[in-house]
């Protein structure tokens, strides 16, 4: 992976797209798909990260302009077949969504059985998108919702150490240029307070691999 360079540590969101960034890097590494569902996908900034056949994108609006988007709304029905896909990729959605457990069934209805779920959620996280921001999700909710949605093979990790969320946080709306040797500083802070530390209590989100049952 390549070295931050100071122009992306002096970023107020640096940290956040950090630790989503190597998840994804991490749980699709070395892995090829037939088809691969992006849910949410807007601008499509992790399709880099994805081996595969035939990459779909779908979301609520088109936020990257590609005309194959499929427009759809997870508290409706995802407008594909059943057993579509052989992987699901959801980032930073479901918390914008009011009906999670009703999402997460139709994301099982169109993997194939067997098909991998990858996704992500936010715990503690500014407000955004207002006024579509509905939940924030332990690793219980998590684990509950993904079972009784007929997933198995569950994994869910904390993003990271509450020493990284607060230096998130602190940073998060500092935009101004202005702040940038500020920004620097905090953010190196939560990058060494994440190595060093092992108090997972309060991460800024949800990392979660799973598995539609067979």
């Amino acid at each position: 992976m390549n070295l931050p360079t100071i122009k992306n540590l002096s970023s107020p969101r640096y940290l956040a797209h950090r630790t989503l960034n190597r998840f994804l890097a991490q749980a699709l590494r070395e892995k090829k798909f037939g088809i691969v569902l992006d849910i949410g996908s807007g601008k499509n900034p992790y399709k880099k990260f994805i081996h595969c056949d035939r990459y779909v994108s779908l979301d609520i609006e088109n936020r990257s302009g590609d005309p194959d988007v499929i427009i759809t709304d997870l508290n409706e029905k995802i407008p594909l077949g059943n057993n579509y896909g052989d992987c699901v990729i959801c980032t930073e959605v479901l918390e914008h969504v009011k009906k999670p457990a009703h999402a997460l069934k139709e994301i099982n209805r169109v993997l194939k059985p067997g098909g991998m779920l990858v996704l992500t959620t936010p715990m503690v996280w500014i407000h955004h998108e207002a006024p579509n921001d509905f939940f924030r999700y332990t690793k219980f909710a998590l684990e509950y919702l993904l079972v009784d949605a007929g997933f198995g093979r569950i994994t869910i990790k904390p993003s990271n150490t509450y020493g990284y969320t607060l230096a998130q946080l602190m940073v998060a709306n500092l935009r101004n240029s202005g702040w940038r040797p500020l920004v620097f500083c905090i953010n190196i802070f939560g990058i060494l307070s994440n190595k060093f530390s092992r108090n997972y209590e309060m991460p800024l989100g949800h990392h979660v691999i799973a598995y539609k049952n067979i």
